[in-house]
């Protein structure tokens, strides 16, 4: 046999029994990052769905149904995406360097599971907030209408005990109306304190072109992300809705 031929196929021979195990063993590594990161990912998934289950939905409850059918469906085409990705990783690797195994495909899946572990963290923490929570902070935050209501009605509160105090926005007359009062105007145009649930405030219009600033009372009450507004005595001209129901924001 040739000397430099001899001298290629022992290199050749040595290189593979020297790479073989290294792939192997990341391979095995893969693995086992893979399948902690998958029971993680697992786990997170059945948090989200019983939380879809029990949540209270507000906007419309009779949807409850399809956001538990919707998660599910989006759940599965993730799995069939993942599991594509995989096996793109692994052809390509083979083809590139000309050994196979499954350490390019589970150290896709790993990769992928961790990203969606981390999505779907982020959407259990957006838009599986508790009751509990919300409750716990009481009318503390911003609340807004429907885009469709008669007037976009929004409040930004902020309670201290019993003591509640913030500011309003109402745009009314398709936007040709606008009765607001915000930070930089100075002191709040909502101020009032809370008793058994319910709290008893007094406002003041924001209205330009008021020659005096309209005032007047309302009550707020709240119900885990919805707040219901009543007015109950007025004066002056402002554009507040006499009542609204608004969405912790």
């Amino acid at each position: 046999m040739n000397r430099t031929l001899f001298s290629f196929l022992f290199f050749m021979t040595v290189l593979t029994l020297t790479v073989s195990p290294v792939i192997a063993d990341s391979a095995e590594q893969a693995k086992e990052e893979f399948a902690a990161a998958d029971a993680k990912l697992n786990n997170i998934y059945q948090q989200i769905l019983g939380k879809l289950k029990d949540k209270k939905w507000n906007g419309n409850p009779d949807l409850k149904g399809d956001c538990v059918t919707a998660f599910i469906k989006a759940e599965r085409a993730w799995v069939v995406f993942r599991d594509a990705e995989s096996e793109l990783a692994n052809v390509v690797f083979s083809a590139e360097s000309g050994h196979g195994g499954a350490w390019p495909a589970f150290a896709r899946e790993r990769d992928l599971t961790e990203e969606r572990i981390k999505s779907l963290q982020q959407f259990m923490q957006q838009k599986m907030t508790d009751a509990a929570t919300n409750e716990k902070a009481g009318f503390t935050g911003s609340w807004g209408s429907k885009a469709d209501d008669a007037v976009a009605f929004s409040l930004d509160l902020t309670q201290a005990g019993n003591h509640i105090e913030g500011y309003h926005s109402a745009v009314a007359q398709h936007g040709n109306r606008i009765d607001a009062v915000t930070p930089d105007d100075g002191q709040p145009s909502i101020t009032g304190d809370v008793s058994e649930g319910v709290a008893h405030l007094r406002f003041r219009s924001g209205y330009s072109d008021a020659t005096d600033a309209a005032t007047g009372e309302a009550t707020i009450t709240i119900s885990g992300n919805t707040l219901e507004w009543k007015i109950t005595k007025s004066s002056g001209v402002h554009y507040l809705p006499t009542s609204s129901t608004l969405y912790r924001r």
